[in-house]
């Protein structure tokens, strides 16, 4: 490397006693060292420029990512501000209607896909989310069953009760909610019948367990006592009898 700096230095001094433009060469060494700098730097910039292109790209999901949260959150505020808006007082519901077409929507109904759900006044707990819901509800053993109830009840209601509720008739909804409240009193009856049933089956059985414990005890009483069993007393009674034949035999 010294022969080569002192070359370009006789070179140099040459050129300028020559009269040459000498510019701004640097030695060798130097030559070097820009090249591995500009080399490095050209390096760092692809790295910083890599390091840019992934910073914005994570930036611009991360930005995507705030924006549908945001958009998610604008609409759940605005599901909840209608919810909120929505909850009024269910209007009565005729009881013709509830016989000739029981599905509805209520006010408070929770959407899916900007549709509400729809709900039954038979069945008060179905939510019905489309239209072959609504087909195989209807279609069900359970909506057939309150139904079933639902008519039986009306049996009992005054004559103007089947008329609408602005004519002074009876509420839909409150003859479904009668009709549970007699089959919750009627199923905890139930309930009570079977817990005796069950209960005197294990005072029965408790019973005869104990006459048997009984019935033991006093076995081993009368052998540990030497008392005769009800077998020895048996075969001492025919014993007995056989005894008194024979003597009256031999008096004969």
């Amino acid at each position: 490397m010294f022969k080569r700096i002192t070359k370009h230095n006789e070179r140099l001094e040459k050129d300028r006693e020559e009269g040459l433009a000498v510019g701004h060469e640097a030695p060798p060494e130097m030559a070097i060292d820009d090249d591995s700098d500009s080399d490095s730097e050209s390096e760092n910039e692809a790295e910083i420029d890599d390091d840019d292109k992934h910073s914005e790209g994570s930036n611009s999901g991360n930005n995507a990512s705030n924006e549908e949260d945001d958009q998610d959150d604008e609409d759940g505020q605005s599901d909840s501000g209608a919810g909120s808006e929505a909850e009024e007082e269910e209007e009565p519901f005729a009881i013709t209607r509830a016989l000739q077409d029981p599905i509805y929507t209520r006010p408070d109904a929770p959407l899916k896909k900007g549709q509400p759900h729809r709900s039954c006044v038979i069945c008060p707990l179905a939510a019905l989310k489309d239209d072959a819901s609504v087909t195989v509800h209807l279609k069900s053993n359970t909506h057939h069953r309150r139904l079933k109830r639902f008519t039986n009840r009306l049996a009992k209601l005054p004559d103007n009760g089947r008329k609408t509720p602005e004519e002074g008739g009876t509420d839909a909804k409150k003859v479904v909610a009668m009709c549970d409240e007699i089959l919750k009193k009627q199923e905890e009856q139930l309930a009570a019948k079977r817990k005796d049933k069950e209960e005197g089956k294990k005072r029965k059985r408790a019973e005869k367990v104990e006459k048997k414990k009984a019935k033991r005890r006093k076995a081993s009483e009368e052998a540990a006592g030497g008392e005769p069993t009800r077998k020895k007393a048996k075969n001492k009674k025919r014993k007995d009898r056989a005894i008194a034949k024979t003597n009256v035999e031999e008096k004969e």
